[in-house]
């Protein structure tokens, strides 16, 4: 049985949550730190991810109960948490995997700072940041509670974060297993059907979009993607400077939206991580 790999959670944490959910037991202290590539990357990948489960539902027609931002952020979580089952990976591998799913949580607590206490007061396509952070702690809590049982005492959920979990998780598990059995790829050859178009950048962002390469993050989605699903046609992630930090699919020209915008927000947001400590 793998061990969890702590990361950055500090005063910042610890802060943020007697804001939300008031005076709650103090935050562990981290072993190690999560860098700045390890939280953008975790960030941007479950982006995509996020991304992917609205290009799914859109492309194969899914009848998704409930809310489909709701499922698509489960979706993203999904991805990397059914791969750490299945084990048989290096530890590095484990470990990065940990801090992608570490790092998203992270960002939605520091979204969740500026927003209204009654939820019924934010009606909207989405969770609210504080109701997503919940779902994405519950999910990997539930995907192996043994390997994150510090995970809701490190976020002083204890009484939100608990074993039912566990069920909510193999309950969704199983619906988008159900919904996509007969959309994946199987023993089928892997073949080209996703097309990344890069359009010019604003200058202020080359350095991000460079940044996805050297760092891996467009190929790791192009081979989750090619490998996992036998889509009809062939879909596009474009990279471009939008003039908001934004992300989503356009099911009129099948294509996933990255903005160059949001990579940046995610490094701003670890700014403001690093400055709270």
């Amino acid at each position: 049985m793998r061990c969890f790999k702590e990361t950055v959670i500090g005063a910042v944490l610890s802060f943020t949550l007697l804001i939300l959910w008031g005076d709650r037991p103090e935050a562990a202290e981290p072993k190690e730190s999560l860098s700045e590539q390890e939280f953008i990357a975790g960030n941007v990948l479950l982006t995509l991810y996020h991304e992917a489960g609205h290009a799914l539902i859109s492309i194969f027609d899914l009848p998704i109960p409930g809310s489909e931002e709701d499922a698509a952020d489960a979706f993203s979580v999904l991805a990397l948490t059914e791969e750490l089952k299945q084990g048989e990976m290096s530890e590095v591998r484990e470990t990065k995997l940990d801090n992608y799913l570490f790092a998203t949580a992270l960002y939605w607590l520091v979204m969740s700072e500026d927003e209204e206490a009654d939820p019924a007061d934010q009606p909207g396509e989405h969770s609210l940041d504080s109701q997503r952070l919940l779902q994405h702690l519950c999910l990997v809590y539930g995907s192996d509670p043994e390997v994150y049982i510090d995970l809701p005492r490190d976020f002083a959920v204890e009484d939100r974060i608990t074993s039912s979990c566990q069920q909510t998780y193999e309950q969704t598990i199983g619906g988008w297993e159900n919904l996509l059995e007969p959309y994946l790829l199987g023993d089928l050859l892997a073949v080209d059907k996703l097309t990344v178009i890069e359009e010019a950048p604003d200058p202020q962002y080359q350095g991000y979009r460079a940044w996805l390469h050297v760092h891996g993050i467009l190929d790791e989605f192009e081979g989750f993607i090619e490998n996992s699903f036998n889509l009809p046609t062939k879909i596009t992630l474009r990279l471009k400077s939008c003039g908001e930090a934004n992300a989503f699919w356009d099911p009129q020209t099948l294509e996933i939206i990255l903005c160059d915008e949001q990579v940046a927000e995610y490094s701003h947001v670890y700014e403001e991580l690093q400055l709270a400590k």
